[in-house]
């Protein structure tokens, strides 16, 4: 098995671990979860996180590439994964396998499990010397064997600090605190994981196939960002009403 399938196994081993240790999900005016359903749900968003994030490199990224080698989309083993697509994906499993009473609760705990997978992620593209940052004379810069002789910025350690432990911290405050709306939680995550990925593309190398999309800063990964962050924004102002009901959780 390569590095790619390891790193997915480790990634969802301790995601359903960690979810395991949290109560179950529930949603106002309604029983909790069957835990069989709950387990359905994350299975079809695993394999939604899974499909999108490959089918989002590809058609994004690299569509040159797979349009004259399509069965490469397949082999996952090899690299390759865009974080919107899956995002995308996952949450048009969880809305498709969970309903609509579900729907934004489940996004909560999706939220509040990410962030494991996105550190995990993020710190195996340090090992891997992949998507690495611009030219820095900092002292933590580091030379990346694919890049070249510059020391560059270790931008895959910026956003595991900050996809994982950091956003886990806030989106877990969100979840927990009393009378917040379904969905909040997740919002949150939208929110707070497309600042700091804007944050953090300004020290990124930009993507080979698009560079600079505006004004020699602009990439293709912040432009993507606002978009999130324009659907988190939402997800709270739609949520407003709801307020009211109190806390989807025991």
């Amino acid at each position: 098995m390569s590095i790619y399938g390891l790193m997915y196994l480790a990634a969802c081993g301790l995601i359903w671990l960690l979810d395991s240790r949290l109560p179950p999900v529930g949603a106002p005016g309604l029983p909790p979860l069957a835990p069989a359903a709950w387990t359905r749900l994350m299975v079809w968003a695993m394999a939604g996180a899974i499909i999108g994030g490959r089918l989002g490199y590809a058609l994004i990224y690299e569509p040159m590439f797979y349009r004259a080698a399509p069965g490469e989309i397949f082999r996952l083993w090899r690299g390759g994964m865009s974080f919107h697509g899956g995002l995308l994906g996952a949450v048009l499993a969880a809305r498709l396998s969970g309903g609509r009473a579900w729907f934004r609760p489940a996004l909560d705990r999706l939220a509040l499990l990410a962030p494991l997978g996105l550190a995990l992620g993020r710190l195996g593209n340090f090992w891997l010397g992949e998507l690495w940052g611009r030219p820095s004379a900092l002292p933590w810069a580091v030379v990346f064997a694919g890049a070249g002789p510059e020391p560059r910025h270790p931008t895959q350690l910026y956003e595991a600090i900050w996809e994982g432990p950091l956003l886990a911290l806030i989106v877990f405050t969100i979840y927990r605190k009393p009378g917040a709306a379904p969905g909040r939680a997740a919002a949150g995550f939208a929110i707070f994981y497309s600042l700091g990925r804007i944050a953090v593309e300004f020290w990124r190398a930009p993507d080979p196939a698009w560079g600079y999309l505006a004004g020699g800063w602009l990439t293709l990964g912040q432009l993507l960002s606002l978009a999130l962050l324009a659907a988190g924004l939402a997800l709270i102002f739609q949520g407003r009403p709801r307020a009211a009901q109190g806390r989807p959780y025991g």
